[in-house]
């Protein structure tokens, strides 16, 4: 269980704790969370308590194990008053520079 709080430009924090699981299918890994509500902390007064997140990594080794293919899946309500264009654009904005930050770490780890 890890419990998580984000610092978001223009609109207040939010926080939640999500119960992870993981493992192996043949040579694929995976990861699984879901929000973890009965195991959070108690909310906080000055950030807004996220009870929807949920998602999924999986990650397959192809081109003889030369390369990955990840795939990313999750959906998260950032409750409380979010335009809808802020999240979503914000989700996609983001999501090629998280891969390039994770390539960017691969080195470290032989």
């Amino acid at each position: 269980d890890v419990y998580e709080r984000l610092s978001l430009p223009v609109i207040s924090d939010r926080d939640f704790t999500v119960h992870v699981t993981w493992g192996l299918d043949g040579e694929v890994a995976w990861m699984r969370f879901n929000t973890a509500s009965a195991k959070a902390l108690p909310p906080v007064p000055d950030a807004v308590r996220v009870t929807a997140h949920h998602g999924s990594w999986r990650l397959e080794p192809i081109e003889g194990g030369r390369a990955t293919h990840a795939v990313y899946r999750f959906l998260i309500d950032l409750a409380g008053s979010v335009p809808m264009w802020l999240g979503v654009g914000q989700a996609i904005d983001e999501l090629p520079d998280f891969f390039d930050s994770i390539t960017r770490e691969l080195p470290r780890y032989p």
